[in-house]
């Protein structure tokens, strides 16, 4: 899940500012954008586990400018909350919860002041496998460990077109349970 947030910060928001996992270098140039996971939670049934997870992500702005500060943090803010779409190989929908702190740091490295913002996301995500390719991991609970062709390209289609978050992941575990019973002998 890491590697596909930084990915997607990467190539949305680099223009902004320097993008850390968790913490910066002291040779980074400011503004940096930090991000960690907080929290990862799989999502379970009295079925079992189904591949679906929700995760909390931090984003940490860092500028010597306040003002930038808020700008980015609003761009980033307008891009990921209510993001519904892949990153990488995984399906996402992206909620920004509320709060997040602002505070002034002195940063002796720079010596210099720096403004921060933090904003913490929820991220429910499965693990998208491609049409007609052969997809064990994330099924491999459900199936024995035997691998298994699946398509589930229109439950893709289906989940991105519900404007619904709640009945998109209930549609998806639906769809999932259905699969599951067409285990294979």
């Amino acid at each position: 899940m890491l590697t596909e947030i930084y990915d997607f910060l990467s190539e949305n928001f680099a223009p902004l500012g320097t993008i850390c996992p968790v913490a910066a270098s002291e040779t980074a140039d400011y503004p940096v954008i930090l991000y960690q996971l907080v929290n990862d939670r799989p999502t379970h049934t009295l079925d079992g586990t189904v591949p679906t997870t929700t995760s909390e992500i931090r984003i940490e702005i860092m500028s010597l400018d306040h003002a930038q500060t808020d700008s980015i943090a609003t761009t980033i803010s307008a891009g990921l909350d209510g993001y519904r779409g892949t990153m990488g190989d995984i399906f996402v929908i992206v909620k920004r919860l509320d709060g997040g702190d602002s505070a002034v740091v002195y940063d002796p490295s720079a010596d210099a002041w720096v403004y921060t913002r933090q904003q913490d996301y929820q991220v429910r995500w499965c693990e998208v496998p491609q049409q007609g390719r052969t997809f064990s991991k994330a099924f491999s609970s459900a199936f024995g460990n035997n691998p298994v062709r699946v398509s589930v390209a229109p439950v893709v289609v289906n989940v991105r077109n519900k404007t619904n978050e709640d009945a998109a992941w209930e549609k998806f575990q639906v769809d999932y349970a259905a699969l599951k019973r067409q285990r294979p002998a």
